[in-house]
Order: structure tokens, then sequence, then C-alpha cells
């Protein structure tokens, strides 16, 4: 088959091809037109008033949250300062002294 006869059915298969994408995505937005002709969308005062409880709630959990953090970072400095300080120093000693070395000078 000659490379011109290949051509032409490429261009027709990608024109099916095509068609057939495009045949697609008009149905889907007809569909989509249609059903949103259905959508009932709330009123301005309903608007306002599931904001306001949108907001309120996460007023709440901020508030919530931030005590549980507080709360938390409390006692765990409570648990850190426990420990007496002369113990953490005679264990920082203990690990920062440098080991002898076996080497002699002449």
């Amino acid at each position: 088959m000659p490379s011109g006869a290949f051509f032409r059915i490429s261009i027709v298969c990608d024109l099916v091809v095509l068609t057939y994408v495009m045949n697609n995505f008009i149905q889907y937005l007809k569909e989509t037109k249609k059903e949103l002709k259905e959508v009932v969308f709330p009123t301005s005062s309903q608007t306002v008033t599931y904001t306001l409880i949108v907001i309120v709630i996460s007023i709440v959990v901020a508030i919530t949250l931030g005590s549980a953090d507080l709360a938390l970072s409390r006692v765990l400095k409570g648990v850190v300062s426990i420990q007496s300080p002369s113990s953490v120093g005679s264990q920082l000693q203990a690990t920062s002294t440098p080991a002898t070395s076996a080497t002699t000078t002449r």
C-alpha cells in the first residue's frame, strides 16, 4: 500500500475518533445543562445562616485544639522540669568528656 493511502486512512481514523470524542463531549454538556436546571440553590438567608454555622464551628474547633495544645505543652514542660538540673548537668559531663589518647609524645 503506498504511503499516500496510509496517510488517508490515518486521517479518516483520526476524524472518526475526533467525531466520537466531540459527540460525547457535546452529550456531556447537554446533560450538564439539564441537571443544572434541576438544581435548587439556597436562598441568601440560608447562605448566611450556613456561613455563620461554619464560622462558629471553626472557632469552637480552633479553641478546642488550642486548649489541648496548651495543656499538653504545659504537661510536657512539667515532666521535663521534674528531672533536676544537677542530674542533667552530670549526664552532659559524662557524655562530653573526651577520651584520653593512648599515644605518648616524645
